[in-house]
């Protein structure tokens, strides 16, 4: 959508992402409904206790992980 920034990320099939997020070195799963302003790949700190985070910095996202928000 709109006014969003994603860099060196992968977007899996039927995803949805709202308007104005940020999202950095990140894999979104199938069938993620990103809410709008969502920020992610930015702090990783914030990322490990919200997500799953690679050795390799990568920030993996799922449906499951997004609802626990």
């Amino acid at each position: 959508h709109s006014y969003c920034l994603i860099e060196d990320s992968v977007i899996l099939a039927d995803t949805d992402i709202s308007r104005h997020c940020r999202l950095r070195k990140v894999i979104v799963d199938t069938n993620c409904k990103i809410p709008s302003n969502f920020v992610a790949g930015e702090d990783p700190e914030a990322d490990a206790k919200r997500f799953f985070r690679t050795p390799g910095g990568i920030t993996v996202i799922s449906q499951a992980m997004l609802d626990a928000l």
